[in-house]
C-alpha cells in the first residue's frame, strides 16, 4: 500500500502560497528560483500520491488550487480581472526536454530571452493607455494604470487608434539599479526593484526610477498570426518600447540547440544590462498556440529553459534551527562568508531534519551550494568531511534536533517519517504571524494582508487572534503611514466579522488538515461548536473525508487553544448549523468552468449555501448536480458525472432553481 507523505504535502502547500505571497506581492522573496521549482516538482508528485489513494481529501483540492496559481492574488489596491489567464510555462534544464517538446509543436518554433521583470498587462483604446494591471494570480490582477503611465518608455498615446492588448516585462537594468543602491535605496536585486518600484502609492516615485519595458506578446483587432508580426508591429507603432531579443530555430535538435542558443546566451548573459533567468521557446503561430491548450497553468505551446545557477564552496561553522510559521522546526547551516552571484552569503537553510542527515552534514565540513536571482542559497553536496569516510554516522552533538522548540519551548514531535521536526503548540510566537493572517483571509477580512498584520505584531498592538477585535482606531492612526479612514476601515472590517457560521470559524483556526471542505463536514456533523470541542477522535473519523492524523489535530488543537477560544468568543457569535431550508435544501452542486456570468465561483457557491443546497469541490457519489459552464465540454468531471448518471445543468438552469 502506498504511504503517502500528508505532514510533507500540507506544509509544501503552505510554503508556496507563502512564497508567492512573498514573491508577487511583496517583492521579498526568501528562496530561489530553483529552490522554489523543486519544491513546486516535489508537490505535485505529493499530490499525485495522495490522490490515487483519497482523492477526495480536502488536501487535494487545497494543492491543486495553489499549484494552479500562477502568482498570487494581490491584497491591495483595484482588482481587475484578466480576460485570459496569464500563464506560467513549463520548466526544462535540458536541451533533450527542449527537443522533446518540439516534436508536437506543428510550425516554426521561436526562441526569445526570458527577463526577470514584473509581469504587466497593458491595454490601449482609441491610442490613449486605458488600463494596466499585474498578472497577480493569473486570473486577478491589481490596477497599476497610474504608475504604469509615469513610466516613461511606456507611451500613453500610440498612433493605433484601434483596441490594443499588449503583455510583457518591466524591469529595472543594472546599471540603473546600481545608481539606486548608492543612492541609499534597500533593494536586494533588480526585479524586485522593478516590482516594488510598480508598487508604490505615489506615480511620482515609479516615474522617477528610471523603468524600463520589453514586450512578448500583443493582440489586436486586425489579428496578429505569429509572434514575427507581433514584433514588427511593435516595431512600427512604438518609439520606445522594445520587443524582447528573439530569433528562429533554424534545426530541431540537440546539437543545435545547445550550441546556437543555449551556449551563447549562458555566455551572455553576464554582460547584459538586464536580469534575464532563462530562454523562452514558443510556436511562432498564434492559431498553434491556441490550438494546443493548456495544461494547468502552462501553455502547451511554450516552455522555458532554465539557466544553471552559479555554485561555491563554504566551511559550515554552526547548524542552528528555527521555527518556521508553521511549527516545523528548519535547521540553518551558518558558513563561512562567501561572495556569490552579487552578495556575500553567511546562512544556508538546510530544509528538514532528513535533509541534514542524506546530507551527512557535519559541522566543520566544506559545502558546495548554489544560488539564483540574488537570494538564499541551497546545499548541493558535502565536499569535504574533515577525512572521515562517507556514510559515516553524523556526530549527535552536530545534527540532533531540539527536542523543545525554540520559540516556545513547548515538546517538539518528529513526523512519522522521519522527515520534520514540528512544534505542535498552535499558539507558539513563531507561528502566531501565520495563525493571524490564516484566521483573517478564511473570514474574508478586506484590507489587512500580511504587511498589515506584521505591524500590527511588531507594534505589540496583536499578541493573538483575540486582539483584533479589541484595536483601537486612535493608536492605529498613529502608526506612521497610516490615518484616521484607514485605521477605522480596519477596525470595521474586523468588526463586520463578528457573527460567524460554525465551519467558518472551525477553518479560521488553522487546523493542520481541516480547510473549508472539512470543516463543513465536520460542522454538519456535530452542528454546535460545544459539541465539536467536546468530540473525541473515534467521533471525528466518522466524518467523511477525516481520517486519524486530522482528527488528532482537531482534538489537540482545540484542547491547546481553550483559553484563546474563551476569549475570541468574549467578541464574536459562532452560529450553530441549522437545518437546511430554501430551494436547494437536499441537494448538492459541484461546479466546473468558468461560468458564462463571470462571476467569481465563491459567489455563486455562496448564494448556493444560501438556498440551503450543498458545495462540493468533486463528483463521486450522492452529488445531485453537476454545474458545467459549457454544455458540450468533456471535461474530466464531465465524463465522470455522465458515468455515474449526475445530473449536469448549466448556470442559467441554476439561476432558476434558486429563483
Amino acid at each position: 500500500m502506498l504511504i503517502v507523505d500528508r505532514e510533507r504535502l500540507l506544509e509544501n502547500v503552505v510554503s508556496i502560497a507563502r512564497h508567492d505571497e512573498l514573491y508577487f506581492n511583496q517583492s521579498s522573496p526568501e528562496i530561489s528560483d530553483a529552490e522554489y521549482d523543486a519544491l513546486v516538482r516535489e508537490t505535485e508528485v505529493l499530490l499525485e500520491e495522495l490522490r490515487s489513494v483519497s482523492p477526495r481529501d480536502e488536501l487535494v483540492y487545497q494543492a491543486q488550487e495553489v499549484l494552479e496559481s500562477v502568482g498570487a492574488f494581490p491584497e491591495f489596491g483595484t482588482k481587475v480581472e484578466h480576460p485570459s489567464v496569464m500563464g506560467s510555462l513549463a520548466k526544462a534544464t535540458e536541451a533533450s526536454q527542449i527537443v522533446q517538446w518540439i516534436k508536437g509543436v506543428e510550425c516554426d518554433v521561436r526562441w526569445m530571452l526570458k527577463m526577470d521583470g514584473l509581469a504587466i498587462r497593458i491595454v490601449y483604446d482609441g491610442g490613449n493607455l486605458v488600463l494596466a494591471a499585474t498578472r497577480g494570480n493569473g486570473s486577478v490582477g491589481q490596477d497599476v494604470t497610474g504608475n504604469i503611465q509615469a513610466i516613461d518608455s511606456i507611451p500613453n498615446k500610440i498612433a493605433y487608434n484601434g483596441h490594443l492588448e499588449m503583455r510583457g516585462e518591466v524591469i529595472l537594468h543594472k546599471s540603473t539599479f546600481g545608481k539606486l543602491r548608492d543612492q541609499g535605496e534597500n533593494f536586494t536585486n533588480p526585479r524586485n526593484a522593478a516590482s516594488g518600484s510598480v508598487m508604490q502609492k505615489d506615480a511620482t516615485v515609479t516615474g522617477s526610477r528610471g523603468l524600463g519595458f520589453r514586450c512578448y506578446w500583443v493582440e489586436i483587432e486586425d489579428e496578429l498570426e505569429t509572434l514575427d508580426a507581433m514584433r514588427d508591429f511593435v516595431r512600427s507603432n512604438f518609439r520606445r518600447v522594445q520587443w524582447v531579443e528573439m530569433d528562429t530555430v533554424d534545426e530541431r535538435t540537440e546539437d543545435w540547440i545547445t550550441e546556437h542558443v543555449i551556449e551563447p546566451l549562458t555566455e551572455k548573459r553576464p554582460s547584459l544590462d538586464f536580469c534575464i533567468d532563462g530562454i523562452v521557446f514558443l510556436a511562432n503561430s498564434v492559431e498553434v498556440y491556441h490550438d494546443m491548450g493548456w495544461t494547468g497553468k502552462c501553455p502547451n505551446a511554450g516552455i522555458a529553459y532554465k539557466f544553471p545557477p552559479e555554485q561555491k564552496e563554504s566551511r559550515v561553522v554552526g547548524i542552528r534551527w528555527q521555527t518556521g510559521r508553521t511549527g516545523k522546526e528548519t535547521p540553518v547551516a551558518d558558513i563561512e562568508p562567501t561572495y556569490i552571484d552579487g552578495s556575500t552569503v553567511r546562512h544556508i537553510t538546510l530544509h528538514n531534519y532528513a535533509n541534514v542527515l542524506e546530507l551527512d552534514l557535519q559541522i566543520g565540513d566544506t559545502v558546495l551550494f548554489e544560488k539564483a536571482g540574488d537570494i538564499i542559497p541551497q546545499v548541493v553536496r558535502v565536499t569535504d568531511r574533515q577525512g572521515r569516510p562517507e556514510g559515516q554516522a553524523p556526530a549527535p552533538e552536530s545534527i540532533n534536533y531540539p527536542h523543545e522548540c525554540p520559540s516556545c519551548g513547548a515538546a517538539t514531535e518528529l513526523t512519522e517519517n522521519g522527515v520534520n521536526v514540528m512544534c505542535r503548540n498552535l499558539l507558539c510566537p513563531a507561528q502566531l504571524a501565520r495563525s493571524v493572517e490564516h484566521y483573517l483571509e478564511t473570514l474574508e477580512v478586506k484590507g489587512l494582508g500580511p504587511g498589515t498584520v506584521a505591524t500590527l505584531l511588531s507594534e505589540g498592538m496583536v499578541r493573538g487572534i483575540p486582539d483584533l477585535y479589541t484595536l483601537e482606531e486612535k493608536r492605529l492612526a498613529s502608526l506612521e503611514g497610516w490615518g484616521a479612514r484607514s485605521a477605522e476601515m480596519v477596525v470595521g472590517a474586523v468588526m463586520a466579522k463578528r457573527k460567524l457560521l460554525l465551519w467558518q470559524f472551525v477553518a479560521a483556526l488553522g487546523i493542520p488538515g481541516v480547510g473549508p471542505t472539512t470543516s463543513k463536514a465536520i460542522a454538519k456533523r456535530f452542528q454546535t461548536l460545544g459539541n465539536i470541542r467536546e468530540a473525541s477522535q473515534d467521533d471525528l473519523e466518522k466524518v467523511e473525508g477525516v481520517g486519524g492524523i486530522t482528527s488528532r489535530a482537531v482534538v489537540t488543537g482545540l484542547r491547546t487553544m481553550q483559553d484563546m477560544l474563551t476569549r475570541v468568543l468574549e467578541h464574536v457569535t459562532v452560529e450553530d448549523v441549522k437545518e437546511a431550508t430554501g430551494p436547494l435544501a437536499g441537494m448538492s452542486f459541484c461546479l466546473t468552468g468558468k461560468m458564462p456570468s463571470c462571476r467569481a465561483r465563491k459567489e455563486i457557491e455562496a448564494e448556493i449555501e444560501t438556498a440551503g443546497g450543498e458545495v462540493k469541490k468533486s463528483v463521486g457519489k450522492g452529488l445531485t448536480y453537476l454545474v458545467q459552464a459549457n454544455p458540450m465540454s468533456e471535461s474530466g468531471k464531465s465524463k465522470k458525472a455522465k458515468s455515474l448518471g449526475t445530473q449536469i445543468i448549466s448556470e442559467e438552469a441554476l439561476m432558476d432553481m434558486m429563483d
